[in-house]
């Protein structure tokens, strides 16, 4: 006995509909990428892929700025392109759907260099909420000393004194002002700046 499926035409093209929605996905998902730079920079690179697929990236201006003397794939996968791109630059990646977020790899835990009288300073920057804010701009005050928080609000400072003073600054928050002293853990919660 010959067992017939009978769909309706509205069910058919739904599930016609469906399949191509997840094909085009995955298609997506598996993008393939080349690249030919040479003497260029990581943000000029990530532009380059961006242009290749529905990608978008989020980085501070360091990465942006980081030089590549060269960089060559060809047909390869986002990670395996990251990969490369990336290779000895201390960055670290996190790709959610087409999404990829950058931080600063994380050193090991800070500690104070009695010898040199310089410490390392690390901490996590967040709002009113206690969320991590990305991206916030940290500076020793008088210094080029400098970095910006990461996906989870973190940041580490090396070079530092007792005397230094920390500048923890991001758009639409107050800016703030903290003396290191001996510490080698500094927190910090920004306040939303109400006349912005």
């Amino acid at each position: 006995m010959k067992h017939i499926l009978k769909v309706s035409k509205p069910k058919l093209i739904t599930t016609c509909a469906l399949l191509c929605l997840f094909f085009a996905a995955t298609l997506s998902s598996q993008a393939q990428i080349s690249l030919s730079l040479k003497q260029t920079t990581v943000g000029e690179a990530l532009k380059s892929i961006q242009r290749q697929g529905e990608y978008h990236f989020f980085y501070d201006d360091n990465l942006a700025d980081l030089q590549i003397a060269e960089i060559q794939v060809k047909n390869k996968s986002l990670k395996e392109t990251l990969d490369t791109l990336l290779s000895g630059k201390n960055v670290s990646y996190t790709i959610e759907d087409n999404v990829v977020y950058f931080s600063t790899k994380k050193t090991e835990t800070p500690k104070a260099d009695p010898q040199a009288g310089k410490l390392t300073v690390t901490g996590k920057v967040v709002d009113e909420n206690g969320e991590p804010l990305i991206g916030v701009s940290v500076v020793a005050k008088g210094t080029a000393f400098g970095t910006s928080t990461d996906l989870e609000g973190n940041y580490l400072l090396t070079g530092l004194s007792a005397n230094s003073q920390l500048q923890f600054s991001y758009i639409g928050y107050l800016m703030q002002t903290l003396t290191v002293g001996n510490r080698t853990v500094v927190d910090v919660t920004l306040t939303e700046d109400a006349k912005q």
